[in-house]
């Protein structure tokens, strides 16, 4: 098996000599979020993509790393109360855009 692996900015890379040449197209690790707009993205995973060829995606919420943080950090008091009470869901909980 020939893996032909490439780690570049997505966005400022010049596609279109490997357009059509990939079976399989791999995203990790919390990427989606340092994306404003992601129709530029699936244009680009689709235009690199063969016929049948397959995008692997595994992804998280950044929220997520912040109450892991709090958790694992020095202040283990009142932040990490707020950080359990806004994991679980409490209707209380308010998020600013």
């Amino acid at each position: 098996m020939k893996i032909h692996y490439i780690v570049s900015d997505l966005l400022k890379w010049d596609a279109t000599t490997q357009a059509d040449s990939f079976d399989l197209v791999y995203m990790e690790g919390g990427i989606l979020h340092y994306f404003d707009d992601l129709a530029p993205v699936a244009d680009l995973v689709q235009q690199l993509l063969r016929p049948g060829g397959r995008l692997v995606l595994s992804d998280f919420h950044p929220f997520r790393k912040c109450i892991k943080e709090v958790r694992e950090g020095e202040s283990k008091g009142q932040e990490e109360k707020e950080a359990r009470r806004l994991h679980h869901g409490s209707p209380q909980a308010i998020v600013d855009p």
